[in-house]
């Protein structure tokens, strides 16, 4: 079949599928037989949610910016080729999930939980 199209173009005869050559016509448009209305399409939609947080750190930096907290990356810190973030004046990062906050009178990251993290930094 292709070989024939290229045959006829060469030929100099007109080449296409008649289906593709004319558009089809727009659909009617609609016509209430009486019936109750219904509002368009988009009219019906509820006005979207919040986003959810796609991922723990998103998590961390939305609660930190409910509060008011500051959750800032610290420029060229890393530990354990994570990044190091400020959460209010705690040195923290995260690592599968699970937040390590640095323990200045030990000098060690120590996991802690969200919300001991929050009244760490109020």
């Amino acid at each position: 079949m292709g070989l024939t199209a290229m045959n006829r173009a060469m030929a100099g005869f007109k080449v296409g599928r008649p289906e593709l050559a004319q558009p089809r016509p727009p659909p009617p448009p609609f016509i209430s037989q009486g019936g109750p209305q219904r509002p368009p399409f988009f009219a019906q939609m509820r006005p979207m949610m919040p986003r959810a947080p796609g991922s723990f750190k998103e998590l961390v930096e939305q609660r930190a910016a409910d509060l008011g907290v500051p959750f800032v990356p610290q420029p060229n810190r890393f530990r354990e080729g994570k990044p190091v973030f400020w959460f209010g004046k705690v040195s923290v990062y995260i690592d599968q999930n699970v937040i390590f906050a640095l323990n200045l009178g030990t000098n060690t990251w120590e996991p802690m939980g969200l919300d001991h993290l929050l009244q760490v930094c109020q």
